[in-house]
Order: structure tokens, then sequence, then C-alpha cells
């Protein structure tokens, strides 16, 4: 009886004394509409481990170093998986754009550690100013289900202003359209 008792108390510190692990969620988007001369651009900064989890044959993109620019195959790569989750419209009507340049970069979460981070800018085709507009994303998140999105709105040489957070919220199966100029010209002046 004594023995066991000590054999249970052992196991007890033993188990005890193994470090916790715990599980954080990796960063989620960052999207940033900007207003200037040229037009309306847009930055989107997302954890690259999630994007490859929502699209696995973006993993190719993996090894590429650090701070230097997508070539083009992985560049159209990309765009093409952003076309499927990300639509802009004004007047219901869908925009173009095009995903110019995009780049990984190495981040740092304190709860996570290090992971990749990755950087992409776009421009919308034929918008000078920031029109009554919506837009529907679902990166990420239509696979990785915590994954969240903060957006922001920049008018030019303005610090952003954040317009809208939110997860996953289907629908019937299709992500809920935001509005941007009206929340950002409401919510930053």
């Amino acid at each position: 009886m004594i023995f066991g008792r000590a054999l249970w108390l052992a196991l007890f510190l033993t188990v005890g004394n193994i470090n916790t692990v715990r599980a954080h969620a990796l960063p989620g988007s960052v999207l940033t509409f900007s207003s200037n001369d040229d037009g309306i651009g847009l930055a989107i900064s997302l954890p690259f481990e999630d994007l490859v989890i929502a699209d696995g044959s973006l993993s190719r993109i993996e090894g590429h170093p650090f701070g230097t620019p997508l070539d083009n195959e992985d560049l159209s790569a990309l765009a093409r998986y952003f076309k499927d989750h990300l639509s802009v419209q004004k007047n219901q009507t869908e925009l173009a754009y095009e995903v110019e340049y995009a780049t990984l970069q190495q981040a740092y979460d304190e709860h996570i550690g290090h992971y990749s981070l990755m950087n992409l800018s776009a421009k919308l085709d034929s918008i000078t100013a920031p029109e009554t507009l919506t837009f529907i994303y679902d990166a990420v998140m239509h696979e990785v289900r915590n994954h969240r999105a903060i957006v922001f709105w920049s008018f030019r040489n303005e610090a952003p202003c954040m317009i809208v957070e939110f997860g996953y919220r289907p629908t019937d199966g299709i992500q809920q359209a935001f509005p941007i100029a009206r929340s950002a010209s409401q919510l930053c002046n």
C-alpha cells in the first residue's frame, strides 16, 4: 500500500514538472487600404504558415529568402489564391486588382516564437477616390477557423485607422461583405 502511494506521488511529481505546452494562434491578417493620387492600394500581411495550411501548393515559396521579392511564377500563384479569397466591389460590381509585389519576412511573437510573414501589395484598377466600396475576404480563415482579419483605411498622408475586425462568419456558406469607404469616412474623420 505504501509502495503504491509512493509510486503515485512520484508519478504526479514527474508529470507535474513537465513543461506545460500552450497553444496560441498565429497573428491574423492585416489589410490596409490606402488612397492616393495613383488610386487605391491594398497591403496585406498574414502568417505564411497559415497560408500554406489554407493552400498547400503555396509551400513552394517556403525557402524563399526573407526580404526579397517573389519571382513572377510564385507571385502568380499567390495572386491566383487571392483571386478566390478577396473580392472588392463597387455598387455590387467586382473590381479588378493586381497583386504587384510580395515578400516573406521573419516575424516574432512572444507567445509562439518565430514565424514567417507574407507581405503583399495590390492596386485596384481605375479607382481613384474612396467611393462606396465593399469587400469580401476569407483568405486563410476558410481553413484556419480561428484566423482573424483587421482592416485599416489610410487617407492621403494620414495614419491608418481601423475600420473593421472580423473572423470567418459565412452566411449560407459565403463570407459576409464589409463596407470599406463608408466605414472609413465614418470612423476616420
